[in-house]
């Protein structure tokens, strides 16, 4: 590889590795699936995600239990902003409640929970 070809390569490295920080902390709603490591009532649970456990209210009108693998909102992407929107991998079914529940009513779900 000659230095032309060394010196695009290194630029496009840094260019992806600067993009992906960008984003990393870029102020949006961000989803992450989490593992519920713990219920501790009134709606909130501990949640497990990259290593990190937090506690998570729930936005949904459903119950979880350890083990269960959960989609997580990141409002804005601020940790302390955080719901707790689903499972990860819902069978039909499982919250019968939410099919008639609109964007609406759910977004009034999370803002009451805060």
């Amino acid at each position: 590889m000659d230095a032309n070809s060394q010196a695009i390569n290194t630029l496009a490295n840094q260019i992806i590795k600067s993009i992906s920080t960008g984003i990393e902390s870029a102020p949006f709603d961000k989803t992450k699936s989490g593992i519920v490591t713990g219920v501790l009532g009134g709606g909130k649970y501990s949640v497990k995600i990259n290593g990190t456990v937090f506690t998570v209210p729930s936005c949904i009108p459903a119950n979880f239990s350890i083990n269960d693998n959960v989609n997580v909102l990141f409002k804005q992407n601020d940790s302390q902003e955080k719901y707790i929107t689903g499972k990860v991998n819902i069978e039909a079914g499982d919250i019968p409640e939410m099919e008639a529940l609109s964007n609406l009513e759910i977004q009034s779900l999370m803002d009451s929970v805060t």
